[in-house]
């Protein structure tokens, strides 16, 4: 995650506002970060500090806020993923409709 100047700002605002021994689960390395201000989101009951955690997730990006929603605090990879033309041919071969006109046709 990459921090920007006001996600910094939101990320100060949120340990002002809560209480010190709370807010130690947040001196964590930035790549760390998003997830443990998730899990911090579904533990506070405090209000101000579930609005500033989404405001720091929505300058983080769509990514970061779907995560937050959905509770998901699976790691965030930059490694893409591509098929196999293996996979593109069974996948064709899925969809072909010759093959599904012929198995109900008969």
């Amino acid at each position: 995650m990459n921090l920007n100047p006001k996600m910094v700002d939101l990320l100060h605002e949120i340990r002002r506002i809560e209480p010190m021994r709370k807010s130690r689960q947040l001196n964590v390395p930035s790549s760390e970060l998003g997830n443990k201000l998730i899990q911090y989101y579904y533990q506070t009951s405090n209000l101000r500090t579930r609005q500033l955690i989404t405001e720091f997730m929505n300058a983080a990006g769509f990514v970061w806020i779907k995560k937050l929603v959905t509770k998901d605090l699976n790691p965030v990879s930059d490694v893409s993923h591509f098929s196999s033309l293996d996979e593109y041919i069974a996948l064709a071969a899925a969809n072909d409709p010759r093959t599904q006109w012929a198995s109900n046709a008969g």
